[in-house]
């Protein structure tokens, strides 16, 4: 604190001179932003150089994966330093020159680690939905099951006969 009443931001000469926590926040910055570069350069490869669909699902998952272990470690990382300036802030041992307060970038961090968390989950999802309409295609059902379906005529006969077509692998007609 100053005379006139204003704070000056102290210069860490050293980052052994940080405490304990901000020394593993920002370690665990560093390997969420080498996490997320990971994760884009996977996606970037799964999007525009691999051709097959299979493995274009495979790498958006992958990235997908990558993107929220980056967006857990960067909210880790922020909660861990929230915690300990709200802990000093209102630890009465302190003085006022020794108390910090939330500041920007601690939004920002939050907010970041809400994206890469939605981006993650995004890719996550459009890899389980291109997974998901290869298994919904239209299954070929014998005439037999087509049978079932057109006397019954509702849509939960249809399911049924469809699924007697796929477990037993040929549908017996009932009378």
């Amino acid at each position: 604190m100053q005379s006139a009443g204003q704070m000056q931001c102290k210069v860490y000469d050293s980052t052994l001179a940080l405490p304990v926590d901000f020394q593993a926040a920002r370690a665990m910055t560093v390997i969420s932003i080498i996490t997320a570069l990971l994760a884009l350069i996977t996606f970037m490869v799964g999007t525009t150089c691999i051709k097959t669909e299979m493995r274009k699902a495979n790498a958006m998952l992958i990235s997908g994966v990558f993107f929220i272990i980056a967006g857990i470690l960067v909210l880790i990382s922020v909660s861990r330093t929230t915690k300990s300036i709200i802990q000093d802030f209102y630890n009465p041992i302190l003085t006022m020159a020794q108390k910090r307060e939330l500041g920007a970038s601690l939004y920002i961090g939050f907010g970041a680690a809400a994206f890469l968390i939605i981006a993650g989950g995004s890719s996550a999802l459009s890899d389980l939905q291109r997974r998901g309409s290869k298994r919904a295609a239209p299954l070929h059902t014998s005439p037999a099951a087509m049978a079932v379906v057109e006397e019954d005529g509702s849509e939960g006969g249809r399911a049924m006969a469809v699924a007697e077509h796929i477990k037993n692998g040929i549908l017996l007609q009932t009378s």
